[in-house]
């Protein structure tokens, strides 16, 4: 099997040394990803995921047949087989490029994660590539909940990216980062809370991009893949705990988690948190569910009750004929209703939302309009009709048409 993953690629090496092993592997591109300018330093790396992508080379990725000429003077020394020193190479460069001071630089740096894992990280054995993002990533969560938005973001899509099959993490070991990301942060007090917020914001993310499942559902492959209700409630417990003085965003961000647990998997689901929580905790997390479903307490209640019903019952309405035999995957309990006009769907500023009634109010002014004209051109209310000035004339010429009288009549 060859050396462990952690001797193939040696994080702890100096950046001279990684400035040796980037350019062996990249060419004259790397040159500046030391330099003191941020703008050399971004067009390197930007350089660097051009090789990797294969856009600066020819004949020298992996998957290039053995007949492929050889590659420029640029990138002496490649072969067909360098592709794992390439990702070896890039990946020394992200553990520096990925704690730069300077923004550009930073969103760089998460481009050329992407681009590394997803072109990269073939080469090598699978467990090399894990090894190497689960180091990677450490940098990644650092930069969660940072006050700059843009950071903040391209740091949510770098470790949204890093969650799936492997060699990236499993969805339950993933969120395992992030719990203990926020209980091994030592910042207090709003620092503390941007961060809370921040991987909130991302488990937000991972609910949207993976199904959920109910307890017993799937096999353990589903697992890797799917979330639980038992999965999200320790973020939503430590979320709406906390001191609103200073977490008001917290606790909402983790009341909108419980929401999609409760839109997505349903209202037990929700049993066993609302039970473990305080009462007022329990309270924002009904007021964000009744505020984002539009059903109230009572309408929860009744919704319990007709479950019972239904699994005594056996089961609920019958389907159609013909249903029982269509593979079909249902995400949701309900449909959200409509709320603050047309905005849900889409619609521009200012437009607001009919409810059927005004097409019948504009048929009842035209019948009446009609009534007051008695169905015939535009008269004088009273006295003799008044012809139209040259009416004459242009009834003869309609008429010569065949355009007044006979089945092309006009009127």
């Amino acid at each position: 099997g060859g050396p462990p993953a952690g001797e193939r690629i040696c994080f702890s090496l100096p950046a001279e040394e990684v400035l040796a092993q980037a350019s062996e592997a990249f060419g004259s591109c790397a040159s500046a990803l030391l330099s003191p300018k941020w703008d050399r330093r971004v067009q390197a790396l930007k350089g660097v995921g051009t090789v990797l992508q294969g856009l600066d080379i020819q004949g020298t990725s992996p998957a290039a047949p053995r007949t492929a000429p050889p590659p420029r003077e640029g990138c002496r020394g490649l072969t067909l087989r360098d592709g794992a020193t390439c990702f070896r190479a890039a990946c020394l460069v992200l553990n520096i490029a990925l704690r730069d001071k300077v923004l550009p630089v930073l969103f760089a740096a998460h481009e050329l994660y992407r681009v590394t894992f997803e072109h990269g990280q073939s080469s090598v054995p699978e467990d090399e590539a894990a090894f190497a993002m689960t180091t990677l990533l450490q940098h990644v969560l650092g930069k969660l909940g940072e006050i700059n938005l843009r950071l903040h973001e391209s740091a949510c899509a770098a470790f949204v990216f890093s969650t799936g099959r492997p060699p990236r993490l499993g969805l339950p070991e993933a969120l395992g980062r992030l719990r203990g990301h926020i209980d091994e942060c030592p910042l207090r007090g709003q620092p503390r809370m941007r961060v809370h917020a921040g991987v909130l914001d991302v488990v937000g993310q991972l609910l949207r991009r993976f199904p959920g499942r109910r307890p017993g559902e799937g096999d353990s492959d589903d697992a890797a893949a799917a979330w639980s209700a038992a999965d999200i409630a320790p973020f939503v417990a430590a979320g709406v705990q906390v001191d609103a003085s200073v977490g008001a965003r917290v606790r909402q961000a983790a009341a909108s988690l419980a929401v999609a647990i409760y839109t997505t998997l349903g209202k037990r689901s929700l049993d066993d948190l609302l039970e473990q929580l305080p009462p007022g905790s329990r309270e924002v997390v009904l007021q964000r569910i009744e505020e984002e479903t539009g059903e109230t307490a009572e309408d929860r209640v009744c919704g319990d009750n007709d479950d019972d019903d239904d699994d005594e019952a056996g089961g609920g309405e019958d389907l159609p004929s013909g249903a029982m035999d269509l593979d079909l995957c249902v995400t949701g309990v309900a449909i959200r209703p409509l709320s603050g006009g047309l905005s849900h769907l889409g619609a521009a500023p200012g437009l607001i939302a009919t409810d059927g009634h005004e097409e019948v109010f504009m048929d009842e002014i035209l019948e009446e309009t009609g009534m007051v004209f008695q169905g015939k051109a535009l008269k004088l209310a009273t006295g003799p009709e008044v012809p139209f000035a040259g009416a004459g004339a242009l009834d003869e010429d309609l008429r010569t048409l065949g355009l007044l009288d006979g089945p092309n009549a006009l009127v």
